[in-house]
């Protein structure tokens, strides 16, 4: 199955959902420049709890010993099996990928990325 991307706001095509969710019901991946330098990448349905839980030690065991200081990548995504798919292979990216990847129209954040 393809990974399909949508901007913010758009409806899901009707050929994948039965009903045309909206993207704030969607998946999202994201990647976070964390306070050592390095990128965390993750899924979630809700960005704002996600980067609190990891800001307060209640997300990933990655944060322990380091802070999520900004989300850098943004990308929805149709379901929980596509996310995880991206994320998959965006982890398995080099770091002059990840960096392409965040200049990339993909990124709904926009951030350049100097890494």
């Amino acid at each position: 199955m393809p990974l399909y991307l949508v901007r913010h706001g758009e409806s899901v095509p009707d050929e994948h959902t039965k009903t045309g969710k909206n993207c704030s019901s969607m998946w999202q991946v994201y990647m976070v420049l964390c306070s050592d330098g390095s990128l965390y990448t993750g899924i979630t349905k809700d960005i704002s709890r996600r980067l609190q839980e990891h800001a307060t030690g209640k997300g990933a065991k990655y944060f322990r010993g380091r802070q999520p200081k900004e989300v850098v990548y943004l990308e929805d995504l149709y379901n929980r099996s596509d996310a995880t798919r991206r994320e998959m292979e965006i982890k398995r990216m080099s770091v002059s990928e990840k960096s392409r990847l965040l200049a990339s129209p993909n990124n709904l954040r926009g951030f350049p990325f100097d890494g």
